[in-house]
């Protein structure tokens, strides 16, 4: 059970992780384009406008932080240990998104650069916080 919960703990965090900020670069690409399109060039066009990967900074290691939560308030247990799992999986699929996916070339180098450390000592904080909290009682 401490297994499926530990599993359940990461998933938990990647999903809060990836659905908080896709949800909020969707939402600023259509506040600044007026509506959503499908042609990588231009949401890429909009999405890399120095204002908003500035903001991406902000908004990603908010939600990081807040995926370290969850995954610890999830895990009940060995919050931080909970989070550098779930810190070292988002940061190796960073990784791999930076070098190998279909996308790796569609976002500068230093978001990437500052990225990295921001979304794992946010996820890591996040951990941290939860970690001093009663966990959540599944049985």
């Amino acid at each position: 059970m401490r297994v499926l919960r530990s599993f359940l703990a990461i998933l938990a965090g990647l999903v809060v992780l990836t659905l908080v900020a896709e949800t909020i670069e969707v939402a600023i690409f259509a506040a600044l384009h007026g509506e959503f399109t499908q042609d990588p060039a231009v949401y890429f066009g909009v999405r890399n406008r120095p204002g908003v990967l500035v903001a991406k900074l902000f908004y990603n290691s908010g939600a990081a932080f807040l995926a370290g939560y969850v995954a610890a308030w999830v895990a009940g247990r060995a919050a931080l240990l909970h989070g550098a799992v779930l810190a070292v999986i988002q940061l190796s699929l960073f990784v791999w998104g930076m070098m190998y996916s279909e996308y790796a070339g569609t976002t500068p180098t230093w978001a990437w650069v500052a990225l990295v450390p921001l979304m794992g000592i946010g996820i890591l904080l996040g951990a941290r916080s939860r970690g001093a909290k009663p966990a959540l009682p599944i049985r």
